[in-house]
């Protein structure tokens, strides 16, 4: 391994992503996969929340509309849109549709700060805290407060 290459010890890695026009971000090491959205099986009767099921290679998985979930405005359409998918410890996989996924981010782990007071309570429960940088905020989702909400749908 090249010296550039080594991962640095204080500095933690996060799958940058958008929903609508906020910044998050999920620890790199806890997602399962990350794909254009798929053709989804509406499921009749469900939450809004709850795009539908999809496909993917041989496992069945729920579709979750990020933007119902936290509420907040995005594109009715979801066909261009990434998947996010997020494995629970009962092999269970969940997809968070989102509207835009960027890239993986090292950042120093100093500069991780709590959540903000003013921060919308929908996004305080599935949040550990934020990274401000250059001009946005990335707000950091805790994968095991997520899953632990979507188990419920």
């Amino acid at each position: 391994m090249k010296l550039d290459q080594a991962i640095k010890i204080d500095e933690a890695q996060f799958l940058t992503f958008c929903i609508g026009n906020e910044w998050f971000g999920l620890s790199a090491p806890t997602i399962k996969d990350v794909m254009y959205t798929p053709i989804l099986t509406p499921v009749p009767l469900s939450s809004p929340e709850v795009a539908g099921l999809l496909n993917m290679r041989g496992h069945i998985v729920t579709a979750i509309h990020s933007g119902l979930f936290f509420d907040i405005p995005t594109s009715k359409t979801i066909k261009k849109n990434m998947c996010i998918v997020l494995q629970d410890n009962d092999d269970e996989l969940y997809s968070f549709i989102v509207d835009k996924v960027h890239d993986i981010e090292s950042w120093p782990i100093n500069q991780y700060e709590p959540l903000p007071l003013n921060l919308a309570n929908r996004w305080n429960a599935y949040a550990d805290g934020v990274y401000r940088l250059e001009g946005r905020l990335v707000v950091i989702l805790n994968k095991e407060k997520l899953l632990q909400e979507l188990r419920e749908y």
